[in-house]
Parts: structure tokens; C-alpha cells; sequence
């Protein structure tokens, strides 16, 4: 039976969802927006089949809804759809605390299968470095640091960036939130976190009412330390994983290309060059995940009470 499948925002990141579906299969994808300049730039981009509201959308009874609209949407979105099919919803699964577990008791409550957009885990530089904590290379893992960093300005440079929900609070905006995938991936590697602490800052370079600076630190439940850098102000775009462990050290470093083991006393050795890899690669490995899940052959990577959690987590951590 063909599947259905409703894409809910058609800017940059739903329009990527619409391509890699179109590419994974003979589904048949619908798409609205209640922008009507993103609604056609989507079908001209991907010749998808545009819907004039989400009432008609819903009425052609689609297995699964993605939702890949404005972060400060998401919670209600989801609490209107759970009762109707299951969901992909892109990150952050709210722009609160609150929000974010009214969404998930929906999803409970509906028993809805529902994936919150964790792509970073789908990379395979990513990849290779979670395979080579499995596989023992760097013993015991005592330390995992993260780091994220771009210059907002030049993220969407066809846009004023003043605008862009990255610089709205009313949005769901700032750099906890926009970047809450590197908390997922060193949840995903140090486990559960506990003991945390950290600041949200402005320095005022930008201009903007969020936050362009945050850092993390703590303890996770299996007693990995660990430390998440966040920032819209690095002039150079930055974002990179480090896992100490008790006999090596390994770094996956996305600008660079390159997963790499280091250890005393050798060179340090390249587990994965992607250098030359497709970046798009990693969202349709997600989509592919997706799918198994709406099949019953997996458990969602990363479920809306795992993404709830980490949204509250944002929320606690204060302004300096």
C-alpha cells in the first residue's frame, strides 16, 4: 500500500525532507504552509503536491505527518496531529519546557510513533566514532566535549538574520535550542545527564534578544563528564566532538572531514575521511530510520520523551 506522508513547513529543511522522500520511495508526499511564497518555491523545487490548508492535508488521512515548521508551533502541532497519525518533528520538539511535555504526553497518550530530528547520529563520521567507543579503542570513556560555532549573519545570508527565528525568544529562537542536536549526540555518548551546570550570554555583537552563547558542563549518569560550547559569534564555522577515554582520544571534526583515533606512542589514524561524503547523506539515513520505525523494525532514535527531556534541560540553564 502506498504510503502518505504530510510535510507541515516548506523552508529549507521541509523541502530537504520532501527531496530525500521523493528519492526513497513512490510515496505520496503533500505539503503545506501557511506561507504561500514557501508553498511555491516547494513546488517548483520538487514538483510536491501542494495542499490549501492543513484540514485538506489531514484529510488524505497521511501516515505521517513531518512537521517542520517554526519552533514556537511545534508543541501545539503535535498535540493537534498525534490523535491523527504518527510523527517526524523536526528539533527542538518545543520552544519550553512546559510545551515540550504536553507534546510528548500526546504522543503517550495517542500511541503514536514519533522521531524528533536527531541527524547528527546518522553521519558517518559520527558513526565511526561511536563505533570505535563500542568496539573498546579508548577504554573506558571519561570525558566527552562538544563544540558548536557559526556566525549568524552568514548562516541564511538571503535573509536578515534579525528576522530568522535564531534571533526571536517569540520564535523559540537562540543558540540552547537551535543547537540542541550536540546535546543529543553527548547524551547519546556519555548517557542520562545529571549534576548539570552552564550559562546562556549576548554579548551584544549581534543585536539580538537570544542568546549567542552557551556552555554546558556536568556528569552523566554512567559518570562520563562532559562540556557543550555553543555559539552564533565564531567568524569560522566549528562543530566537533572529543571523547577522552582511558587509552586514547578520539575527535570527529565535521569542517575538517575527518574521524580520528589518537593514541600515545602513534600516529593518529583516520577512521572515516568524509571529505568528499554528500552532507545530505545523514538526513536520508534519518528518513531511512524513520521508515523502519513506521515498518515496526525499530524504536525511534530519539522518542519525544527523550527530546522533552532535553528541552527542559535548556530551559534551567541561566543568563549571565
Amino acid at each position: 500500500m502506498e504510503r502518505r506522508f504530510l510535510v507541515i513547513g516548506c523552508g529549507s529543511i521541509g523541502r530537504r525532507h520532501i527531496r530525500n522522500l521523493q528519492r526513497l520511495g513512490a510515496f505520496r508526499i503533500l505539503a503545506w504552509d501557511p506561507d504561500p511564497v514557501q508553498v511555491s518555491e516547494a513546488c517548483k523545487e520538487t514538483s510536491v503536491e501542494a495542499v490549501p490548508s492543513l484540514e485538506v492535508g489531514l484529510a488524505a488521512n497521511p501516515d505521517a505527518c513531518f512537521i517542520c515548521s517554526p519552533t514556537s508551533l511545534h508543541a501545539q502541532q503535535v498535540q493537534t496531529l498525534a490523535p491523527r497519525c504518527h510523527l517526524f518533528v523536526e528539533k527542538p520538539l518545543a520552544a519550553d519546557g512546559a510545551s515540550a511535555a504536553a507534546a510528548a504526553a500526546a504522543v503517550k497518550a495517542h500511541h503514536r510513533i514519533c522521531l524528533v530530528a536527531c541527524n547528527l547520529r546518522f553521519h558517518p563520521g559520527v558513526a565511526a566514532l561511536k563505533e570505535a567507543i563500542g568496539s573498546g579503542h579508548i577504554g573506558k570513556v571519561l570525558l566527552v566535549h562538544a563544540e558548536f560555532g557559526y556566525y549568524l549573519p552568514d548562516w541564511r545570508p538571503w535573509q536578515d538574520y534579525r528576522d530568522a527565528y535564531s534571533a526571536r525568544r517569540d520564535l523559540g529562537g537562540g543558540i540552547l535550542l537551535d543547537a540542541i542536536h550536540e546535546l543529543d549526540l553527548v547524551r547519546w555518548i556519555a548517557g542520562n545527564f545529571r549534576d548539570v551546570q552552564g550559562f546562556r550570554a549576548t554579548t551584544g555583537t549581534l543585536g539580538i534578544e537570544t542568546e549567542e552563547i552557551a556552555c554546558i558542563q556536568g556528569r552523566s549518569a554512567e559518570d562520563v563528564y562532559f562540556q557543550i560550547q555553543l555559539d552564533y559569534l565564531q567568524r569560522t564555522y566549528a562543530r566537533r566532538c572529543k571523547v577522552v577515554g582511558t587509552e586514547g582520544t578520539l575527535i570527529w571534526d565535521l569542517p575538517h572531514g575527518q574521524t580520528l583515533l589518537l593514541r600515545p606512542g602513534t600516529d593518529p589514524v583516520v577512521l572515516r575521511d568524509f571529505r568528499q561524503a554528500d552532507l545530505n547523506q545523514m538526513y536520508i539515513e534519518e528518513l531511512r530510520h524513520f521508515l523502519d520505525c513506521l515498518e515496526g523494525h525499530s524504536a525511534p532514535a530519539q522518542n519525544a520523551d527523550d527530546a522533552a527531556d532535553l528541552v527542559k534541560l535548556a530551559e534551567t540553564i541561566p543568563w549571565i
